[in-house]
C-alpha cells in the first residue's frame, strides 16, 4: 500500500488479478441486469418505445395548445 499526505492510500495489483476482478464484477452486474429483467424490469427496447411514446404525446399536445391560443 502506497500512501501520501495529500493522496488516499493506492493499492498495486498485479494485471492478472486486475483482470479476475473485473471478471467477477462483470459477471455480478451481469447477473443483476438479468435478474432485473425476469422481475419485470423493462428493457431497452422498451425502455425507448416508452420514452418515444411519451414524447409523441407531448408534440401532440403542444400542437393542440397552440391551435386553441
Amino acid at each position: 500500500m502506497l500512501e501520501k499526505n495529500v493522496h488516499s492510500p493506492v493499492e498495486l495489483v498485479s494485471t492478472t488479478e486486475c483482470e479476475n476482478l473485473q471478471s467477477l464484477d462483470d459477471s455480478w452486474w451481469g447477473k443483476k441486469a438479468q435478474l432485473a429483467l425476469e422481475s419485470g424490469f423493462v428493457g431497452a427496447d422498451e425502455t425507448m418505445r416508452r420514452i418515444q411514446k411519451r414524447l409523441d404525446l407531448e408534440y401532440c399536445a403542444a400542437d393542440i395548445i397552440e391551435f386553441l391560443i
